[in-house]
């Protein structure tokens, strides 16, 4: 069957094999006909389809000599991709290394950099708090302070801070001024004089005094200007400046090539750095000097001449027309009071008085010499400020290089900046901070120093390998004559491919967008871009960089229209929430694209255009984006046609989906009015409809009822106006809907062309059907059956049929369980036989039709009779163990040893003889005859345990380790992923552990079925009593063939009826020695003191395992969704209140007790289980899904399980009352 062999895919031919989901262009709707105007003809839908594809193939011709050309191309582009890719991987590890290399070296020159500057400025600190000290200690009063020895003391702080220049500024003010030119006419010279003379003594300098003719200083003794010196008379020119002033004082080094002091520092061009200082108190650097600017002449020359001025500062050799800044420093006249660390935040400078400024001449360069090892090059800071220009630095090692002004950084190196600012400069030293009082301002010319990488740098981790590239030569050659080989064979495949991905790129626009907007979209898009890759770019209406655009940047208006006449159906999937959760994502979506696939067809059929589906809900609209005039009539219809469709569907599809498939139904909403649609442009853009109608059909269906079609009050006029009012029935109640009101609804019947009945009988089928109502077709086999003897006699059971008297619709739902449960029976006998197959390396040979048939290598014949001897119609249990079933628990059951398979056999493959499949329904069907008719413990039930089972165990064997080797995968499932015939007997002791169960608990049996608890000596009656009746029906002749197939040796059988015993009295929960026995069994398996090197380590963790996974599927409804929990706490509630009722269950009732009772049934059992089945570690996602819903269910139990229970004794007294 089509479902059995792919589950993934959705199956077109069960859509269409089903009148309901396949209408004609003429069928007959009660008494009204389809016109062939209303519907297009899907004859010429397909038409227009193979028209483009014969447009797309005649285009794909076109493009197969141009291909042949570029084939040689395509060679070489191949032979360079192969290059390319090998020397990605071999510069991958030199890549990382060049980034780490650049790090590290980034980091020292930041922390050099931070090391300098504070070297520096604490310099100037600790000299200008001696010169603080001096003049204290010598009574002198500022600016009237002069240092002695000023030269000598300098030449050492020169050395310390790597500058150049260090010059002292006092403070004078307008009142003091003459005093101060007087005082520096007296005092001037002679500390000018005993500089030259330490200079010349200690020979310092002296080429330079040389070089420029130097003998003497020369002398201003009024305060001038920095311009003052280069007039022709500057001792005449007037100094109109209003004050105060810092006219320089003593500097060093003295080299007089000007007059050696009195100009005024607060005269200098720019000098917002200067007046900062005064203000804030602060230490301000200045803007960078000497650099070049091409643009501005004057500005360069007066560069050119400051540098000029530093030359005889500076080494011989080094470049003076390099960038320079000052450090201006704050003297304040009370600093030797007090130390304050990195500035106090409470500082007020108004409380103080700056007395002077020391200023400090730095060259950038010399802040970050000598910070590297040798042999390192090509790093580049690059120093920025908004006072100046951007200029570079090259670090070579000790070395630095000027590269001039602007970025001079690679933009490749982007990503790798590594910058501070200089405040900052400090977070990446890390030696101890020796700067500690004066704090660097930031605000006048901010600095910051940006490092990158540069190509050199990165050219020292770059290397080539002449062995790669030899083997890729000759991987090349290879690849090369190999596609020379197949060349025309590659040309042709590659045109179907091209050719199937076209066809595929139009179907996905075709599906997303209707032909007329689709055409427009391609119209629009052919005049505005020149390519289709710039098509999907509009379709998405992002840039290059993945941004989605502005208002201003959409270039075309929207595709929008409003559509004044149009029907929105809202179709969703009833339960379809609760029945999801106890299935498979595979399952899942196999349903919905089965069901939404159907109506896809039934949408395309009828010219209703599908909008989206969301989630579970179908949308779907007529009238939109092809106006129609009977667009409610062709909605109705269609409506119609989809719940039709689904109801069948549901039914087919229950035969692999489990149960509960069938009683899905559609709850559908339709209302009509205007509707804005069109092309909401940007991520995953697609045609979409917007207005009050597309909300108010989706209160239609919310406010709907399962498996009704619910229209407003507009599409039921639109109706009688088409002469459909006898499809309209009114709605008896008003619905008040959300955000609506009161509304008067219809419920839309549209005839009845759409009641299709679809039912196919096998003559298995009818064999079953035939048991169901009690007739047993095998029991006339010659030996009799298990009817006659043993477990069917001790039960009182006269026939299969006396436990359940089954009503028509019973039976049509008993039946569709029956044929789920022996698919899914089948399925595991398949695996089975594969597994047996690939262990024993059986031969596989095919028969006329080209299926495959086993044909085992051993002696059939002798392993039946070996089977047949365990198959005796006496009581006892095929064991050596003398006793009850129950004495036949083992601790642990040995699963076969690890055996590794070369070959997999496909399961899909196998093919079971017919005989096989016949005996396993009527087996199946007899299991069902066989439950009771009781509230839970029914068929029904099982076959949800059976289904709960199965998906445990498929979490087992498909568990999400795809690097697992087979001896892992054993290892880590503790064999049960290797041991079908396990698998297997864990869902057939799901599908019988409640056979002829009595609707009361074992204790009350006890009183009830005195013999037959006698029998299993008063422990786990109803559990022994249905291993045993099931049992001996499975031994009967009449399934023969069947053990054969599942059992190739008795110690096969003994080990299933093993297992089957032990998950079935795994079942009875209550028992006080089981509970002991299975927590210590857990013990001895599970804890941390367990015995890993017992050989029987394993098979007791897989005994435990498949009994936990028997107790799980018996009480998942407890760990499912809250509805699931609540129809079946609803069933069993009503079984046990009846049997009170009629005295079977002793004088308590057990609705006094319910609540409480839930709440310790989780805590003591539901949620222990789940932890432990997480404890396991071998069911995936599924152990958090169960404990996570058992937590969930507990919660709303306590909040809603009061309530829940009066509402239920309330009915059940009611219907008591009633009878």
């Amino acid at each position: 069957m089509k479902w059995r062999k792919n589950q993934h895919e959705p199956s077109p031919a069960v859509a269409e094999s089903h009148p309901a989901c396949a209408s004609n262009n003429e069928e007959d709707f009660g008494s009204d006909k389809i016109s062939l105007n209303e519907f297009k003809d899907e004859e010429e839908l397909q038409s227009e389809n193979n028209n483009q594809q014969g447009m797309l193939a005649t285009r794909e011709t076109q493009q197969i000599f141009r291909l042949r050309i570029l084939v040689f191309s395509f060679l070489f582009l191949s032979m360079v991709l192969v290059s390319v890719l090998t020397y990605y991987y071999t510069s991958t590890n030199e890549h990382t290394d060049f980034e780490v290399a650049f790090q590290d070296n980034a980091g020292k020159v930041l922390q050099a950099l931070g090391a300098s500057l504070d070297k520096a400025i604490a310099g100037v600190d600790a000299f200008v708090i001696s010169i603080l000290s001096y003049a204290r200690e010598t009574n002198q009063t500022w600016p009237f302070v002069t240092v002695p020895d000023f030269e000598a003391r300098s030449t050492k702080f020169l050395a310390l801070t790597k500058a150049p220049l260090f010059s002292l500024f006092p403070l004078v003010t307008p009142e003091t001024r003459l005093e101060w030119e007087q005082y520096t006419q007296q005092h001037g010279r002679d500390w000018a004089t005993k500089s030259m003379d330490y200079l010349k003594r200690n020979n310092l300098f002296q080429d330079v005094y040389r070089a420029r003719n130097i003998t003497q200083p020369q002398y201003l003794d009024f305060i001038h200007d920095y311009s003052a010196w280069e007039g022709d008379n500057p001792q005449g020119l007037p100094y109109t400046n209003p004050g105060p002033f810092l006219p320089m004082w003593q500097t060093a080094p003295l080299i007089p090539t000007t007059p050696v002091y009195n100009w005024d520092l607060a005269t200098v061009v720019d000098n917002e750095s200067v007046l900062k200082c005064l203000e804030a108190h602060k230490v301000s650097l200045s803007k960078a000097y000497h650099i070049a600017y091409p643009d501005d002449t004057s500005l360069d020359l007066e560069n050119q001449a400051w540098a000029d001025f530093f030359s005889s500062y500076i080494t011989t050799g080094e470049n003076p027309m390099e960038p320079l800044s000052d450090f201006y420093y704050p003297i304040i006249e009370d600093a030797v009071d007090w130390r304050d660390v990195r500035g106090d935040p409470n500082y007020d400078p108004s409380q103080h008085k700056v007395v002077g400024i020391f200023s400090q001449s730095v060259y950038w360069r010399d802040m970050i010499k000598n910070l590297l090892p040798d042999g390192t090059s090509g790093i580049l800071a690059v120093f920025e400020s908004p006072c100046n220009p951007v200029f570079t630095y090259e670090i070579n090692g000790q070395s630095v290089k000027y590269l001039g002004v602007g970025d001079f950084h690679d933009s490749r190196y982007n990503n790798m900046e590594k910058s501070s600012t200089l405040q900052n400069l400090n977070d990446f030293y890390v030696g101890e901070i020796t700067y500690s009082y004066v704090p660097l301002e930031q605000d006048t010319c901010p600095w910051k120093v940006r490092i990158f990488p540069s190509a050199k740098f990165e050219a020292h981790y770059k290397s080539y390998n002449p062995i790669t590239f030899t083997v890729v030569a000759a991987v090349i050659f290879i690849f090369t004559t190999t596609v020379l080989v197949f060349y025309d064979r590659w040309v042709e495949r590659r045109q179907h491919i091209v050719m199937e991905s076209a066809a595929r790129s139009d179907k996905i626009v075709s599906s997303l967008f209707p032909s007329n907007v689709r055409d427009r979209l391609y119209n629009e898009e052919q005049k505005e871009r020149n390519n289709t890759n710039r098509q999907r770019a509009f379709l998405s209406n992002q840039d290059a960089n993945n941004k989605t655009p502005d208002i201003e940047d959409v270039k075309s208006p929207p595709i929008a229209d409003l559509f004044p006449a149009a029907t929105v159906l809202f179709a969703d999937l009833a339960g379809f929430t609760s029945w999801s959760s106890t299935r498979d994502p595979v399952q899942v979506f196999t349903l919905l694209e089965t069901l939404y696939g159907a109506f896809d067809k039934a949408a395309k059929r009828s010219g209703v255009f599908k909008v989206e589906t969301i989630g579970d809900c179908y949308v779907a609209a007529c009238g939109v984006p092809e106006p129609r005039r009977n667009h409610a009539v062709v909605m109705a219809r269609f409506a119609a046609e989809c719940r039709a469709c689904m109801n069948t569907l549901t039914r087919e599809l229950e035969l692999t989906m489990g149960p509960d498939t069938g009683e899905l139904r559609l709850r559908c909403g339709m209302h009509s009015g205007a509707v804005t649609a069109g092309v909401l442009r940007g991520d995953k853009s697609r045609f979409q409809l917007f207005g009050d109608t597309v909300n108010t059909a989706a209160r239609m269906e919310s406010t709907g009822v399962s498996n009704r079609i619910q229209v407003s009050q507009k599409t039921a006029d639109l109706l009688r106006d088409a002469g459909k009012g006898e499809w309209l029935t009114a709605r008896s109640d008003i619905v008040e809907a959300k955000g609506k009101g009161k509304l008067q609804t219809y419920w839309l019947e549209p005839g009845a062309g759409y009641a299709v009945s679809h039912s196919r009988t096998t003559g298995t089928e009818d064999q079953t059907a035939q048991v169901i109502n009690g007739e047993h077709p095998l029991n006339n086999n010659a030996g009799g059956g298990g009817a006659e003897n043993g477990a069917l006699a001790i039960g009182n059971i006269t026939d299969a049929t006396t436990p359940t008297a089954v009503t028509s619709a019973e039976s049509v739902k008993t039946e569709r369980l029956v044929n789920w449960n022996s698919k899914l029976l089948e399925d595991l006998i398949r695996k089975l036989v594969a597994h047996r197959q690939a262990i024993s390396n059986e031969k596989i040979l095919a028969d006329e039709s080209g299926k495959q048939k086993v044909q085992n290598q051993q002696d059939t014949a002798s392993v039946a009779g070996d089977i047949s001897d365990l198959c005796t119609n006496n009581a006892s249990p095929p064991s050596s163990t003398k006793g009850t079933i129950r004495d036949e628990v083992a601790s642990t059951i040995s699963l076969p040893a690890f055996q590794k398979m070369t070959g997999v056999v496909d399961r899909e493959t196998v093919e079971l003889p017919t005989e096989i499949s016949d005996q396993l329904r009527i087996f199946v069907a007899s299991i069902a005859a066989l439950y009771r008719d009781n509230p839970f413990h029914n068929f029904e039930h099982a076959s949800h345990v059976t289904m709960k089972a199965n998906k445990l165990l498929h979490r087992i064997v498909n568990i999400n380790h795809t690097q697992l080797s087979q001896h892992e995968m054993y290892i880590h499932s503790f064999g049960i992923a290797m041991d079908p015939l396990a698998q297997l007997a864990i869902v057939f002791s799901a599908l019988i552990h409640d056979v002829d169960h009595r609707g009361v608990p074992n204790f009350c049996l006890v009183k009830e079925e005195p013999a037959m608890a006698e029998h299993y000596c008063n422990k786990s009656i109803a559990e022994q009593n249905s291993v045993e009746i099931a049992w001996n029906m499975f031994i009967e002749p009449a399934y023969a063939e069947l053990r054969s197939c599942l059992f190739s040796s008795k110690q096969e059988m003994k080990r299933f009826r093993q297992l089957v015993v032990n998950a079935v009295i795994a079942t009875d929960i209550f028992d006080p020695e089981l509970i002991a026995m299975r927590n210590k069994r857990w013990e001895s398996a599970f804890s941390q003191l367990a015995e890993r090197d017992d050989p029987d380590f394993l098979n007791r963790k897989a005994t435990i395992v498949l009994e936990h996974v028997i107790q799980a599927s018996d009480v998942c409804h407890t760990m499912q969704h809250w509805s699931i929990y609540q129809k079946w706490n609803r069933c069993l509630f009503i079984e046990m209140y009846s049997a009170y009722l009629s005295g079977r269950a002793g004088d308590k009732d057990p609705s006094a007790d319910w609540f409480e009772g839930e709440l310790r049934f989780f805590d003591n059992y539901v949620i222990p289980l789940a932890k432990k089945l997480k404890e396991c570690q071998v069911f995936g996602a599924s152990s958090h899904e169960l404990l996570d819903c058992a937590y969930d269910n507990r919660m709303e139990w306590e909040n809603r399980g009061r309530e829940i229970v009066e509402t239920l004794k309330e009915s059940m007294d009611h219907a008591k009352v009633q009878v």
